[in-house]
């Protein structure tokens, strides 16, 4: 996470931290986090992180992204999986499935069209 936070910051972006602890340690939150919000939540805050969302934009990850793909699948929160996880529910679900990306220019276009769906 650090180094999408840096590169956000990087890029003139503002970083909001959901963090799982109840305060700051030494080197955490990372020092490209603006904004911290320190839950105490441990890993249900993956929950404020996807109600939070107009998106979902899962990156790589572990058994944590793969909660959060399958809460914002619940909750109706489109998702974008890049070098992430895929999955396949059962038929007649009704679920939205992430959209599978699988170029970084892609995955860059799409966010930039969403940006401006957005912003309008």
């Amino acid at each position: 996470m650090e180094a999408v936070c840096r590169g956000a910051v990087e890029a003139g972006g503002l970083t909001v931290g959901i963090l799982p602890s109840s305060g700051p340690t030494e080197g955490y939150p990372n020092r490209w986090i603006r904004i911290p919000i320190f839950t105490g939540a441990g890993m249900a805050r993956n929950v404020f992180n996807v109600l939070s969302a107009t998106l979902c934009v899962a990156i790589g990850g572990g058994p944590g992204t793969l909660s959060e793909v399958a809460l914002a699948m619940k909750a109706g929160v489109p998702v974008w999986c890049w070098h992430s996880w895929s999955i396949e529910p059962p038929r007649n679900t009704g679920f939205t499935m992430p959209v599978v990306i699988d170029t970084e220019e892609e995955l860059l276009s799409r966010l930039e069209q969403e940006l401006r769906r957005h912003s309008s």
